[in-house]
């Protein structure tokens, strides 16, 4: 994720669909629709509220598509820690 999301030097642990759709170069409709279709999840802070998604659930996501992508391309990242 991008250091701007970060507190403190740890990760927000909740994300607004404007930051996720900034952080996958989308547009936030296309947000709503991956929490429509339950790509990722989020709750509401009120009734008929802004919507938030916790960290972890966009973490997931991002990781499921790399895999994904990976899958289907014969690619494979090594991560970081891994060299």
């Amino acid at each position: 994720m991008a250091a701007k999301y970060q507190k403190g030097g740890s990760m927000k642990k909740f994300l607004r669909p404007d930051e996720i759709a900034t952080e996958l170069g989308v547009s936030v409709r296309t947000v709503y629709n991956l929490i429509g279709c339950g790509y990722l999840t989020a709750f509401s802070l009120r009734k008929n509220g802004a919507l938030r998604i916790p960290a972890e659930s966009f973490k997931r996501y991002v990781r499921d598509r790399v895999l994904a992508y990976e899958a289907e391309n014969g690619i494979f990242f090594v991560k970081a820690d891994e060299k």
